[in-house]
């Protein structure tokens, strides 16, 4: 059976769900930060997946108008508090990192983000990745600059011995291939989403809005996604 390892998730469609149902943001990105918590359950807890990425924020989103990206921030920062308090990370043994440009954040999200960081820094079963802040190819810049903070490794003609693909890979903030990615909304587009760790992935699309999604949604695509996998003899 195919065995997905890491799993990516694009959220998409928390502005259209307010349009369509002419919900104010702060309860739709409520309900969204809600929903979060609801698939990271549902992963960890009934799948087999060790690794989960979510793309809770890019840096696009940065440009939203301050109403929208107020409620943004403060319905994650609320629900990243709530975390703080809730023991299922520890008993699931998860260890939860945010990667991207934290700085451009607000301080009091940042200080809730370094919470949970430190709060599951010893969790080593499951890796939950966080997305904020994110955009893919910031990532490989910032992998290229730790790399030549070490100029040495290339000095005395040593550099035709490395491998400068792997080297950029273990410079990345995330290190393992993702198998599977699902975007809800029914885009098809990347966004910026781990475009070194997405080189090989299947990209699955869910019509549904994020607000909408269901566990059974995310249930059918990994199932989905295990029989083509099946029939590639995977």
């Amino acid at each position: 059976m195919a065995t997905i390892r890491h799993l990516g998730i694009i959220i998409d469609g928390n502005r259209r769900f307010a349009k369509k149902t002419a919900l104010p943001y702060n309860q739709v990105y409520k309900l969204g930060a809600q929903k979060v918590y609801e698939v990271v359950r549902y992963v960890f807890t009934k799948t087999d997946i060790p690794e989960l990425s979510i793309y809770a924020l890019s840096y696009d989103n940065l440009l939203r108008k301050s109403k929208e990206l107020d409620a943004i921030l403060k319905s994650q920062k609320e629900e990243f508090d709530r975390w703080i308090d809730d023991s299922f990370f520890e008993k699931y043994d998860i260890k939860i990192r945010f990667i991207g440009e934290l700085n451009l954040l607000p301080i009091g999200v940042v200080k809730s983000c370094i919470a949970l960081m430190e709060k599951t820094s010893n969790n080593k079963g499951k890796t939950l990745n966080l997305l904020m802040a994110y955009f893919g190819s910031r990532e490989i810049v910032l992998a290229v600059e730790r790399i030549l903070k070490h100029k040495n490794i290339f000095a005395n003609g040593n550099g035709k011995n490395i491998d400068v693909q792997d080297l950029i890979q273990q410079n990345l903030s995330i290190k393992e291939p993702v198998d599977l990615i699902i975007r809800t909304g029914g885009g098809a587009r990347l966004s910026g989403f781990l475009p070194w760790q997405s080189e090989y992935a299947e990209l699955c699309t869910i019509k549904k809005l994020w607000p909408e999604i269901e566990t059974k949604d995310i249930q059918e695509t990994i199932e989905h996604y295990n029989a083509v996998e099946m029939k590639r003899g995977k």
